[in-house]
């Protein structure tokens, strides 16, 4: 991680949106507001190798898959 300039927060929140959600913004209809949720789809959450091609970005905008900098076990 230290290499790319990549701090363990960086990492852990691609991890927590993939797998458990974020709320990435509002829709409003009428009265009623309802959360715009973001993650992996199931099958993708269900095979845990998957994580390591999803990408983290660097300070410097470069893309880099979690398989390189941190260790997926299952």
């Amino acid at each position: 991680m230290a290499r790319y300039g990549l701090s363990a927060k960086t990492v852990l929140d691609a991890v927590e949106t993939g797998l458990g959600g974020r709320n990435v913004t509002t829709t409003i209809e009428g009265r009623q507001r309802f959360p715009i949720q973001v993650r992996f789809q199931r099958d993708d959450r269900d095979e845990i190798e998957r994580l390591g091609d999803v990408l983290v970005f660097a300070p410097d905008g470069k893309a880099i898959p979690l398989g390189q900098v941190a260790r997926i076990n299952g």
